[in-house]
């Protein structure tokens, strides 16, 4: 009840236009991975995020047709089977990108979201080196580009490098806008 509860309540806040994710990771936090995006598929939720491929098959071993975003490292070796079950990569190397592109095809294509690294210093793309990959991706017509994202280091523990990152994240956003992924 309190997992409805609080979705309907981030709902009415962000309006219906906008996207909702659910990160789901770590067993939801101690509540229940399947549990929880089952109430949260009923409800409408665009997107469960998990860690792992494990979790992203997990819930779709259990029936989750939603979308799913795996937002950690994928190994190579999982790309085939998270392609094949429709779940949706996190992008965040060269070497990442290179498996996916072996395994995309025309018949079935991958869906995809880049991870820029603006800072925090664990999985991404470099910012400063964010658009040519993403430029290098664009001739890529089996890959889908869905999304884009970062990983705020430290919101309200140090002002300044939150504002860093977020502006070398605006930076990227606004050279995307005249640029065509797809």
């Amino acid at each position: 009840k309190a997992v409805a509860h609080n979705f309907k309540q981030v709902k009415k806040v962000s309006g219906k236009k906008i996207k909702v994710m659910a990160v789901v990771k770590a067993n939801a936090y101690g509540h229940g991975t399947v549990e929880v995006s089952e109430v949260l598929e009923r409800l409408g939720v665009d997107y469960p995020g998990v860690a792992t491929t494990d979790e992203a098959m997990r819930l779709r071993d259990h029936g989750i047709k939603t979308p799913i975003l795996i937002l950690g490292h994928v190994l190579p070796q999982e790309v085939k089977s998270a392609i094949e079950r429709d779940i949706t990569l996190t992008v965040s190397s060269e070497e990442l990108l290179s498996a996916i592109r072996k395994v995309a095809s025309s018949a079935k294509k991958a869906t995809i979201h880049i991870k820029i690294d603006t800072g925090m210093g664990r999985l991404g793309i470099w910012h400063e080196e964010a658009m040519n990959f993403i430029k290098n991706r664009a001739a890529d017509k089996n890959i889908i580009v869905e999304g884009i994202y970062t990983h705020f280091s430290s919101v309200g523990r140090d002002d300044f490098f939150t504002a860093y990152q977020f502006d070398s994240f605006e930076k990227i956003l606004s050279k995307l806008e005249s640029f065509d992924i797809n």
